[in-house]
């Protein structure tokens, strides 16, 4: 409910999971589950930087031009870092934890055939 929106409801730091189970199929839902870096969906990367003053900023990539990066902070807020102020930057990794972890495995399977049934936005599915 932080992190992931169904049906309107819920959080943005990852993407909206309306659709989940048309744009994957089962094994790659448990996948992203297991282990979430594997494959990271388009502008939810979390990115690290360190800059020549000691600052270190972790976000979603914003925009990124030649001369400067935008981090969408974990706030909501964004922070726009010049890039010779950059002293090095790590990324894309998820902010995910790794599900398998915090779950039985018959709620791990429960959650990824629930996923799966995710084909349409208008769904409500019980939310």
């Amino acid at each position: 409910m932080q992190c992931h929106m169904i049906g309107g409801k819920g959080g943005v730091q990852g993407p909206a999971l309306d659709t989940v189970g048309k744009r994957l199929v089962g094994e790659k839902i448990l996948e992203s589950l297991v282990n979430p870096s594997a494959e990271i969906a388009e502008g939810y990367g979390l990115f690290t930087l360190n800059t020549n003053s000691g600052e270190a900023l972790a976000g979603r990539l914003g925009k990124e031009t030649e001369t400067e990066v935008e981090l969408i902070l974990p706030t909501g807020e964004s922070k726009t870092i010049p890039k010779d102020q950059i002293k090095d930057r790590a990324g894309p990794t998820s902010a995910m934890p790794p599900m398998a972890l915090a779950l039985p495995p018959q709620d791990l399977r429960d959650l990824v055939a629930y996923l799966a049934s995710l084909k349409t936005a208008s769904e409500e599915k019980g939310h």
